[in-house]
């Protein structure tokens, strides 16, 4: 079995695992829309349609996943025996979305297809567990990551965490960026069937 965390925060998202040896942040301004970002402001709370923070950590969830099989695949790790991936997660809707299902939430939901769609005749199962704020610092420092001077220095976090020096940094597909955003952005209703067509390499990169 293999270890990762992640988070999110209002303005970005990062997860890590030294176990598959990759890192990853989003700047959620950089990657979806102006109106997603206002949607997931704090300012935005009593909006019909703001968009929660639970909703940000199971994108977290989703991409520590597509990370997770596009590390193995690219590693030729033997997952044959169906290895789990025990996510650690500060968010106990997220936790149990991932691992029950979600009912309260349309977001969650939708994300919910769209993560059993990249499960799908996977080898690699996952479980959500709950960690602290306080012990999910690594993923909690990586996903408050911001911009400095046009652009992102990662170099204080790699010396800060030593640990993830020996990490591979994971992009993320623009495929796979698109379907969350059309889902943020439009409740679009994700396919299964075709997501599952997709290969670990399609979700992204190293």
């Amino acid at each position: 079995d293999f270890v990762a965390a992640g988070d999110a925060c209002p303005w970005g998202g990062g997860g890590w695992s030294t176990d598959l040896r990759f890192w990853w942040h989003i700047d959620f301004a950089a990657t979806f829309s102006e109106d997603v970002v206002r949607r997931a402001s704090k300012e935005c709370q009593r909006d019909p349609a703001y968009i929660s923070i639970n909703v940000l950590e199971t994108v977290v969830v989703i991409i520590n996943y597509a990370a997770a099989l596009c590390a193995c695949a690219i590693d030729g790790v033997d997952i044959s025996a169906c290895p789990m991936l025990l996510n650690y997660c500060d968010n106990t809707s997220a936790c149990s979305w991932i691992n029950k299902k979600c009912r309260d939430s349309l977001l969650g939901r939708r994300l919910g297809r769209l993560f059993a769609g990249l499960m799908w005749g996977r080898e690699l199962g996952v479980q959500c567990e709950w960690l602290s704020t306080h012990a999910n610092e690594i993923a909690d420092r990586i996903s408050r990551v911001k911009r400095e001077s046009g652009a992102f220095d990662y170099s204080l976090l790699l010396i800060e965490f030593p640990q993830l020096q020996s990490c591979r940094k994971f992009h993320p597909s623009a495929t796979l960026l698109s379907m969350i955003s059309s889902v943020l952005e439009s409740n679009a209703l994700p396919d299964p069937l075709m997501i599952r067509q997709l290969t670990p390499q399609m979700l992204g990169s190293f």
